[in-house]
């Protein structure tokens, strides 16, 4: 099953339009994900970047193609598990669920964050209470986060992306705008869901 990517920026937000919904349908894909960078801000609106998500997540879906982001990542956590019945975080990543393993034998979360939580010559270390590893998760899991407490999508999105909070330390605006766009986008796709779309 092929899937196309597509990172929006600045420069090209005004480019990305049903258009390459088209192109991706016409190659045979079938997943579509497309995010706004993560690494770093963006000068476009959350109002304008909410629109474009939700034109073009409805005209995917009724060329029958999935579309989805980072965007999307606490409507679903929101709408699939409560953090009453099992705690979660962003992603799998963030709750535990994944290693990887670096040929230079660091340990890292995810494939995309620079955090390195351990190493492979001391695998078994990873897991005790005072590691980097297990601090990391603690501190992403819902009610840990200072920056987080109070927001209302707090127990779904849970601090967003890891690589976003990496970049935030050159990009002060990065983490605001993100949430931002979280809060909205998610608002938005809960109106969608409750109108049936």
């Amino acid at each position: 099953m092929a899937l196309m990517l597509v990172t929006v920026t600045d420069k090209n937000f005004q480019l990305i339009d049903e258009s390459i919904v088209d192109l991706a349908k016409e190659i045979g894909v079938k997943d579509m994900a497309m995010d706004f960078d993560l690494v770093r801000s963006t000068g476009i609106t959350t109002e304008s970047c909410v629109e474009k998500i939700i034109l073009l997540r409805r005209y995917a879906h009724q060329q029958g193609l999935n579309f989805y982001g980072t965007w999307e990542t606490p409507y679903r956590n929101l709408m699939s598990s409560s953090w009453l019945n099992t705690p979660h975080a962003f992603c799998p990543a963030m709750e535990g669920k994944t290693l990887e393993f670096n040929v230079d034998g660091s340990l890292k979360t995810c494939g995309h964050t620079n955090t390195v939580v351990g190493t492979s010559d001391k695998f078994e270390d990873c897991f005790t209470p005072n590691s980097k590893y297990s601090q990391l998760i603690e501190s992403r899991l819902p009610g840990n986060n200072d920056f987080c407490k109070g927001c209302e999508i707090e127990g779904s999105c849970a601090g967003q992306c890891q690589v976003t909070l990496e970049s935030s330390r050159n990009d002060s605006q990065l983490v605001e705008k993100m949430c931002q766009l979280m809060i909205a986008t998610t608002q938005r796709l809960v109106h969608e869901y409750l109108e049936g779309r």
